[in-house]
């Protein structure tokens, strides 16, 4: 099909609302996009405070720390839409900035096959594998028996396949400009997932029925979602005829090395937390895991401009535009720093409380807790650079240094859990971490060709420009809604 056979299906209302939404400005678009990021972070931390107190009640310590680790399994093999989804979503994006629409589709139908073919065949590798192994022993599991393990993990193992889908999801929205609308409209039906959950549990559903409710509201919200991107961008579309090797050929390496970041964090997050369990016991498990989710949390802010910011890089690198790529990338690492310290500062006083309130548990190992707290901090600070290299596909080095470190991590972590426990595995977190902020700052200034000293800098700078802006704005705003204008 040749480029005006692309054109020619599109509608003229259709452009005229996409003229629209590409060209809203920058301000507006990143507002928007942090603030549908918020409401996703907002879904993840009130799934977070209803449910582990309600998985606490009703299940108990002890096999809520057994199906902690049972959900970690499919996530610590399976954890990603194999990339295809993600590196396709900057491609598309720069290519649309470029006016080259046929290419951001070729992309997307050529990404979306090999996806769906690929994720498939894993899922049925997985099944198999499952079915092989002895689950339940190999994971020192007490409560569940090797067949209740067998059939969480089949569910579970499901909606990870399914969810490889949602990248590509992703992906559409970045492209089409609808990135704001598209986080809103995934973080909401993951609100009814979260509310699906909790009636389960309220009524005293076991694990199994549980499982199910990760695996519908999923499956249903993506056939809409599908279905609404088919209305609203007509050029972007779900198909083979313009899917070829040729399109992936540029996004393999690309792709490949992107599952070392999602096996990276699996490592970080699900690894760290099966040492824990194996070398403590489950019931340990069971506070690590709401005390290193209560640290986490201002990675929720952080992460939530860093993905709005994404988008914008893509359109400026894809641009050619190189002193705003630069600023962008500035003022990224500025607000996140700024917004991380105070809120470490706090959660660092009010986390006993909060952990006791939380969980029920009286205990507090506060030494620990601040070990996770600067694993947090660090964190912060490299995440809101290395998506640098990644609105571009430029991350291979990047990924293939987290996986190296990761593993190191782990190896360490495994050492030291021997004779310093949970906490020995906190301080092998913070050295990984710590060696992940040197290297990914500086590969980032590389690619944008800026330096150090302008980059730090504004790091150390508050943002009160910012601020005086917005007030500015405000103020502009309230007088232009007085009586009698317009």
């Amino acid at each position: 099909m040749d480029d005006g056979g692309l054109g020619s299906g599109e509608q003229p209302l259709s452009d005229a609302a996409e003229s629209a939404i590409l060209t809203q400005s920058f301000g507006s678009r990143v507002f928007k996009g942090v603030a549908a990021n918020g409401f996703g972070q907002f879904v993840t931390l009130l799934s977070n405070l209803v449910m582990v107190p309600l998985f606490f009640r009703f299940w108990g310590a002890e096999l809520f720390g057994e199906w902690q680790m049972l959900a970690g399994v499919p996530l610590f093999l399976t954890m990603s839409d194999l990339s295809f989804g993600t590196t396709a979503g900057s491609e598309m994006t720069m290519l649309e900035a470029r006016g080259d629409r046929l290419g951001a589709l070729k992309v997307l139908q050529s990404a979306w096959l090999l996806v769906t073919i690929v994720s498939f065949g894993i899922l049925a590798v997985m099944l198999v594998a499952i079915h092989l192994v002895p689950v339940s022993s190999s994971l020192h599991l007490s409560i569940f028996s090797n067949r209740e393990a067998i059939a969480v993990l089949t569910i579970l193992l499901l909606s990870v396949c399914i969810s490889q889908q949602g990248g590509l999801l992703d992906a559409v929205f970045k492209c089409s400009g609808r990135y704001a609308s598209g986080i809103f409209i995934l973080n909401l039906f993951r609100l009814v997932e979260t509310v699906a959950g909790i009636g389960v549990l309220v009524f005293h559903g076991d694990p199994w029925l549980f499982a199910w409710t990760l695996l519908v509201p999923k499956a249903v919200a993506y056939i809409l979602i599908w279905w609404y991107l088919g209305r609203e961008v007509p050029w972007l579309y779900l198909g083979w005829e313009h899917a070829s090797l040729k399109t992936l050929k540029p996004l393999v390496t690309p792709a490949l090395t992107f599952n070392a970041f999602n096996l990276g964090y699996a490592m970080s997050i699900q690894g760290a937390m099966l040492i824990v369990g194996v070398k403590s016991s489950p019931l340990q498990v069971a506070v690590w895991s709401p005390m290193r989710t209560i640290s986490r949390t201002v990675l929720q802010g952080s992460n939530a401009l860093s993905n709005t910011i994404w988008v914008e890089l893509s359109r400026a690198m894809g641009a050619g535009d190189l002193e705003r790529a630069r600023r962008l990338h500035r003022r990224m690492g500025q607000l996140s720093l700024w917004f991380t310290v105070p809120s470490l500062v706090i959660l660092a006083l009010v986390g006993p409380w909060l952990f006791r309130v939380w969980t029920g548990v009286t205990s507090f190992d506060y030494p620990l807790y601040i070990a996770l707290l600067v694993v947090a901090l660090l964190g912060t600070v490299w995440s809101s650079s290395y998506v640098v290299s990644l609105s571009i596909n430029r991350h291979q080095s990047t990924a293939i240094t987290f996986i190296v470190t990761a593993s190191a991590t782990l190896g360490l972590a495994s050492v030291l859990a021997n004779s310093m426990g949970a906490l020995g595995v906190a301080l092998a977190l913070i050295l990984g971490e710590l060696a992940m902020v040197v290297f990914v700052i500086r590969l980032s200034l590389r690619l944008l060709q800026d330096s150090p000293g302008a980059y730090l800098v504004q790091l150390a700078q508050p943002p009160t420009d910012l601020l005086g802006r917005i007030v500015k704005r405000l103020r502009r705003d309230k007088r232009s809604r007085r009586p009698g204008q317009r």
